[in-house]
Formats: structure tokens, sequence, C-alpha cells
């Protein structure tokens, strides 16, 4: 695979466009190696997982696995550091485990009854795996404990063991799941346009409710990042908490984790999606360096727009400083009806409602 460069003036960054290799196949997730930032992987719709180092000009290909079915995302244990274990999935109902120091998958995980389309181990516990399939279920997964599940998040209360019915994590596929980084909390995000906190301790729903503006339709892996507050310049509208960061269509946007109150939403200056045709957003990831944060976000090609370099996608950075700039923050304010309407929702969930 080839990389070429293409710089953006106006987002202070640059973008790699794949060139086509294989008609019809594009990339499907990007992760940032946890123990070495320099790495990356990416999994793409013709079956193959491959890894990646960054060079001071184009990224040098190391490693390619292929697999059996369309993947759809992949996720690298962060707190296994001598293995580093690849979790993979896509169509197929199976989740395969691959270590990069062998050629093949070290080990095969059984219990989904549909495509798995979301991924996540846990941060701390480097045997814990959660997985989310299109049947809006999250499986929790012990890798010391053999192939099958241990239990499935349900919104109606305690999670279900594995030797029941599939508990419901959302009415739709769940495509994208998150821990935080103490590993306390597990974030899902499902295809009806929900996303939910629940408590890894007890694997309670939290019902922390986010307004109603965000768009998850696609079968393909949602992504999120979760920052530490605000930055420094922007300390009067500092959250107490942790920030979740998510692509929505062709926007980035922030929410307070703790309340999922809106914080912050920045969208693509239309003259780049006009003139180069960038799509939506399929893909964020965060890569701290250097003492600056950034954002990577990938992008499909809108149809009928210039094409550079016989490229199908495009990755974007996003510095920090442009994701702030104060010029954004009116489009926030904007959001005040979306936010009386979560208000009504939430004293709509959490508390009797009386009727006059």
């Amino acid at each position: 695979m080839v990389y070429m460069f293409w710089e953006y003036s106006c987002l202070t960054g640059w973008c790699w466009w794949y060139r086509k290799d294989r008609p019809n196949h594009g990339i499907s997730s990007i992760r940032f190696n946890p123990h070495n930032s320099s790495l990356f992987s990416t999994t793409s719709y013709s079956s193959t997982l491959s890894l990646f180092s960054l060079t001071p000009t184009n990224p040098l290909h190391v490693q390619t696995y292929p697999l059996d079915s369309h993947l759809y995302t992949h996720s690298t244990s962060p707190s296994s550091t001598l293995t580093a274990l690849i979790a993979v999935s896509g169509s197929s109902p199976h989740i395969r485990l691959i270590d990069p120091r062998t050629s093949s998958a070290s080990q095969t995980l059984f219990g989904h009854v549909s495509s798995v389309l979301s991924l996540s181990w846990s941060p701390i516990y480097s045997s814990i795996l959660a997985s989310g399939g299109q049947d809006g279920s999250v499986r929790i997964w012990d890798i010391r404990f053999g192939t099958t599940c241990i239990g499935t998040l349900d919104t109606a209360g305690l999670p279900r063991p594995a030797n029941r019915a599939a508990g419901k994590a959302h009415s739709g596929g769940v495509n994208g799941l998150l821990w935080t980084s103490d590993g306390r909390r597990l974030i899902s995000a499902g295809m009806d346009g929900k996303i939910r906190v629940w408590n890894a301790s007890d694997g309670r729903n939290t019902n922390v409710v986010f307004p109603p503006v965000i768009k998850n339709k696609y079968q393909a892996g949602f992504s999120m990042v979760i920052t530490e507050g605000n930055p420094p310049s922007h300390q009067e509208n500092n959250s107490a908490g942790e920030l979740l960061w998510i692509g929505n269509e062709d926007q980035v946007v922030a929410f307070d984790l703790d309340n999922g109150k809106m914080l912050k939403r920045v969208g693509i200056p239309k003259g780049e999606i006009r003139d180069i045709g960038i799509g939506r957003i399929t893909g964020l990831v965060g890569r701290q360096g250097g003492g600056h944060g950034e954002f990577y976000t990938s992008h499909a090609l809108r149809d009928g727009k210039r094409v550079l370099g016989e490229g199908r996608e495009g990755i974007v950075r996003w510095r920090a400083k442009w994701l702030w700039k104060e010029e954004e923050e009116e489009e926030v304010e904007q959001t005040e009806k979306q936010k009386k309407l979560q208000d009504i929702f939430e004293k709509a969930t959490r508390g009797p409602v009386r009727f006059a």
C-alpha cells in the first residue's frame, strides 16, 4: 500500500491519501500502538490487518495478516506490554486475537451470533475485552477462561450471565466501545443514535444522557476518544471530569463524560469539503507527543469530487489550537434548544413523570 502527502494550510496539518491497490476495498479502522506512538495499524474491507511504522517521510509497511472476513475494527491491548495482543473483528461472528510475534491468529473467541462491529481492551486488565455486536449486545470476555464470554450488558439492570440470552445494550448495532483510562467505566455507541456509559464494577448503565445530535447510522466503526478536561486557555469552560470526543459526520464533537453536556463542535472548513471532496469521518484516534495532543481522523471521499493521486481515503491531523479556536464557540451556543430537549428527557427518565 502506497501513501501520499497533501498539505492543508487551513487545517495546519496534513493528509495521507491511500492509492488504490485493490478496487472497492477501503480502510475500516486505524489505531496507534498504545506502547509506541510511532507504530500504528489498520484493518480493511479486503480482510487484512496491516502494521505500519511512522518515518520522517512515508509510513513504512511492517506486516500484513490476511483473515477470512471483511474487517470492521481492531483493538490493541494497552496493558499487555509483552505480547500486545490485537483483537480483530468483522462480518464473521468470531473475534480473532493476533500476536504480532507470530504470523497467524493465536486464539478465536466464540459467542456472538452476527457481525462484531466494535472492540475495546480494558486499560488495566490485560485479559479483559469488550465487544459490540450487530444484534445490540455488548459482551465482556476474559481470555484466561476459555473462548466464551463471561456476560453481556443490559439496559434493564445487571449484566446477564453468558449461559443466558444476550442482554441488550442498544436497540441497534453496537459499533463503538471505549474504556475510560482508569478502567472504571465503559462507553458504548449504538446505531440507535445513543451513547451509554456503563459502570465497570457492577455492569450497570449510569444513565448519563447525551443530547440528540449524534449521527450514527453506518455499519462501520464509530470512533471515540477521551481526553482530560479542556486546554489551559479554556479554563472557564473546564469540565470537572473527562471529555468524550466523537467523529459526527463531518464534525468533531466534545461532550462532558460525567453529565453528557456538549462542549464543542468543530467542522472541516466548507472549502475543503467542496474543493477536495472530503466526506464523513470514518475513524478518530488521539496521539500524545512533543507535549501536544493531536487527533487524527480518517475520511471517505465524496462521490463525483476530485480525487487526489487516485486516492480513496484521507487521514487528517487536528491540532488542539485549531480544535479550540474562539470563532467556533458561537456554534455551540446555537444548540440551546437541544439542551432543553436533553433536560426534558433527563427528567422523564430519572424520576416519576406527572401529568397535570
